[in-house]
């Protein structure tokens, strides 16, 4: 069993549709965490990389709940040069919270900054 699981809960952006060779797909998007307001009142937020290996059918300022973990990617730029990132490869994903218990976004529309 891993011990790398991540739930986590935010509003999905820059959704992109690809598929592999052999015609499976691959869903990219980020997700917008709010991370409460800082010392003058202004909403503060993480962003993170995401990848699933299903078509989501995702839009943009969707809230969404996911189960996943975390991994790196690893490739070569154009120029030769290693490069990586961390992202969050998605296990689960429920579009609008959680099936269990439905909450309102945490987010208000005025505050995004998307």
């Amino acid at each position: 069993m891993l011990n790398n699981e991540v739930k986590i809960k935010g509003r999905s952006y820059r959704y992109n549709l690809s598929y592999t060779k052999s015609g499976k797909p691959v869903s990219t998007f980020g997700l917008q965490i709010y991370n409460g307001k800082d010392s003058e009142g202004k909403s503060k937020y993480a962003f993170v990389n995401c990848k699933c290996f299903n078509d989501l059918k995702l839009q943009d300022k969707q809230d969404v709940s996911i189960d996943g973990h975390i991994a790196v990617e690893e490739w070569k730029d154009k120029l030769g040069k290693n490069q990586s990132r961390t992202l969050i490869i998605v296990d689960k994903l429920d579009i609008g919270g959680s099936i269990e218990q439905r909450q309102e976004s945490v987010f208000e529309d005025d505050e995004s900054p998307l």
